[in-house]
């Protein structure tokens, strides 16, 4: 399963490694306006309908759809499809910040409760599938990618310079650095 967004027409998904394409859902309703999906993560947590959940960074935050693709919704804890049909309003504790694109989003099929995004104020990440979340790297982020067996094995583009971290965003160094 394959999963890419098109700017300006929404979310498309390929089921034989991108032979055919078919339309999964619109581009999500945010602070009154659809907003443009920038970047992609499909992430397998328990509380997804089929246990799959596509995350999307837009250009004013973070959002999710389940694999049925129901209706986008905010990140909240705990049973999250039963939030959804309550009508419950997401955390107020720690999210990324409000109103900044989302540039990249990564995490590793090893955890995937573990989660890292790029944004301008810089790389976050979040040990609960997108709850909390907290500054890993100050510097502006524009690209982030996870080891897909080591959750803390990370590289990132911060302030334009390559930089590897192994232990999930605590230190780093420059590639090329020994």
């Amino acid at each position: 399963m394959i999963y890419a967004s098109l700017r300006g027409d929404g979310l498309w998904k390929s089921e034989d490694a991108g032979a055919t394409w078919s339309l999964a859902m619109d581009r999500p309703w945010l602070d009154d306006a659809e907003r443009e999906l920038l970047s992609l993560a499909s992430v397998e947590l328990e509380t997804g309908m089929g246990g799959i959940w596509i995350y999307a960074g837009t250009e004013v935050g973070l959002t999710r759809v389940p694999d049925c693709f129901c209706r986008w919704q905010d990140v909240q804890p705990g049973n999250a499809m039963d939030a959804l049909v309550a009508g419950e309003a997401p955390p107020s504790e720690a999210p990324l910040p409000g109103g900044e694109p989302i540039l990249s989003l990564a995490s590793a099929p090893s955890a995937p409760e573990v989660m890292y995004a790029a944004l301008r104020s810089g790389l976050w990440a979040s040990q609960d599938g997108g709850v909390i979340w907290q500054k890993r790297a100050s510097k502006a982020a524009t690209a982030v990618a996870v080891h897909p067996r080591d959750e803390t094995y990370i590289a990132a583009l911060l302030g334009g310079i390559l930089k590897i971290s192994r232990d999930g965003g605590a230190t780093w160094i420059e590639t090329g650095e020994r």
